[in-house]
């Protein structure tokens, strides 16, 4: 993403933005490299808004029970599908 992209786009290729943490960087996901920056999103809202608009496929990687059902329901989601 970012200035790559202009380039990729003139060559007929489309970044993508796919797996993102839906949750924020103050909650420690379980099975985390060292329990680092791993299993964090710094900037979880921009970085969902960017894969949702984005040319590939919206993948969430939160383990299990720490999806923020919200974040990823302003994705373009149906509701029928978490």
């Amino acid at each position: 993403m970012g200035q790559n992209s202009l380039l990729y786009n003139s060559l007929g290729f489309f970044a993508s933005r796919d797996n993102v943490y839906s949750s924020n960087n103050t909650v420690n996901q379980t099975g985390c490299i060292d329990g680092g920056e791993a299993c964090t999103q710094h900037n979880a809202a921009l970085n969902n808004a960017v894969a949702t608009l984005s040319n590939g496929p919206y993948g969430i990687s939160d383990g299990v029970g720490f999806t923020d059902r919200t974040m990823v329901m302003r994705s373009l989601c149906l509701s029928d599908s978490l």
